[in-house]
């Protein structure tokens, strides 16, 4: 079952950003160094399993990842400088997307999945507190925006 999680949600990513026309690529191991992410996306998930499924990035790369899929599918692009509200509901639409189609493809193999309005976290050096969920191995996402890494955790 958790082989079957992680590799549904790989190719959720990899049918998102190709849909975007994004080049990127996957990794399953630790990075040789470790990003520091001040931003964190979540959406809960609930169903046969409950828990989260998180998104980390930096703001930067956040703002250059908003920007690609913007531009992609033809959405005027926000001027102006900070982490804006446009950002933020743009970026909660990229993992919404992420994790619908993650759902989507989990019920084809009989499992139950809903998913929460997502939620943006800010912050320095963000991390989240999972224990009590299986913490399933992290998926890292690099391409020209940058690095971002996604994981879940869940608990029946």
């Amino acid at each position: 079952m958790n082989k079957l999680i992680n590799k549904l949600l790989k190719q959720s990513l990899n049918n998102l950003f190709s849909e975007a026309g994004i080049d990127h690529k996957l990794r399953s191991f630790q990075l040789f160094t470790k990003p520091v992410y001040n931003l964190v996306c979540t959406i809960g998930v609930t169903g046969d399993h409950h828990g989260f499924l998180y998104l980390y990035l930096s703001v930067e790369d956040a703002k250059k990842l908003v920007i690609m899929f913007s531009e992609a599918f033809n959405v005027p692009v926000e001027s102006g400088d900070g982490f804006t509200d446009f950002h933020k509901g743009t970026l909660g639409e990229i993992i919404n997307q992420l994790s619908g189609q993650w759902c989507t493809l989990l019920s084809k193999h009989n499992i139950d999945c809903n998913i929460s309005p997502p939620t943006i976290i800010k912050g320095s050096d963000v991390s989240i507190n999972t224990s009590g969920n299986k913490a399933f191995k992290p998926i890292y996402i690099k391409g020209d925006f940058g690095t971002a890494r996604i994981q879940v955790n869940l608990k029946n």
